[in-house]
């Protein structure tokens, strides 16, 4: 099993510019001479954030890439999923197929949201190989920052605020204790 970015964000979802963030590093409005470091720290506030929980901040494309179908339900990996883009499969003759949206139904009642076959139908029979499963989808809270929960922007603050002021990168297991009730357990 295999997840990549398809298509990143369109933007991130803590900027430097943030009045917040900047109240909380005590940094006035005019002190632009580290926003390139926060700009840096803010993605890896964000990337950290989503790899620890496992949820998608903003709008984003990922695939999923199986050995098979296997039985019943598969576990996207990620919450929320938004929409399934397509899911395609290598036949035995080699080619890939995509399945019809009708044969499979996106389940975000639980996590981590599952694809599923529709009433009645299974799914299809792949080449029996490594990596003939590929279920592209949108994941994400939404498409700016106002979409995201405000616990995690603030989770991510102080990530942001340890990194500008330790400088090592190393986020303390304490810190991340805070995105636990976040995580989606797979």
């Amino acid at each position: 099993m295999t997840l990549s970015v398809v298509t990143p964000p369109e933007a991130e979802p803590l900027v430097a510019s943030d009045a917040l963030l900047r109240q909380h590093l005590r940094l006035e409005a005019d002190e632009t001479d580290q926003d390139e470091v926060l700009a840096g720290y803010c993605a890896a506030a964000r990337q950290l954030t989503e790899d620890y929980t496992r949820r998608r901040m903003i709008t984003q494309t990922l695939q999923l890439r199986l050995d098979g179908f296997g039985c019943g339900g598969i576990d996207l990996g990620v919450s929320p999923v938004q929409e399934i883009v397509s899911i395609r499969w290598l036949d035995f003759s080699g080619i890939w197929q995509t399945l019809d949206a009708a044969r499979y139904r996106l389940i975000t009642s639980r996590e981590p949201h599952q694809v599923m076959p529709a009433y009645g139908q299974t799914w299809p029979v792949p080449r029996t190989d490594r990596d003939t499963v590929a279920i592209e989808f949108v994941a994400g809270f939404g498409e700016t920052a106002a979409d995201v929960p405000p616990q995690l922007l603030q989770v991510m603050r102080v990530f942001v605020a340890h990194m500008f002021e330790n400088r090592t990168g190393e986020v303390p297991v304490r810190l991340l204790a805070m995105l636990d009730r976040w995580r989606v357990w797979v």
